[in-house]
């Protein structure tokens, strides 16, 4: 028996996004500061981390019925 199936089309080019794991962590976990966050980075970096993802990064804004 033989069988032929056809070849596949090639997989698009990746997002920037799928090249490397992101790391999720509020501000809070970093001294409370962007500057904190800074003072992180070559650690991040040296954890292969693609991509930061910072929030939430403005104060919650207190319990009100309409936010």
């Amino acid at each position: 028996i033989v069988a032929q199936a056809p070849r596949c089309q090639p997989l698009p080019p990746k997002a920037w996004w799928e090249l490397g794991a992101l790391y999720r962590a509020p501000p809070k976990a970093f001294g409370g500061d962007l500057k904190g966050v800074a003072g992180h980075l070559e650690h991040l970096a040296g954890l292969q981390v693609g991509g930061l993802v910072l929030g939430p990064v403005y104060p919650p804004k207190p319990k009100d019925p309409q936010n």
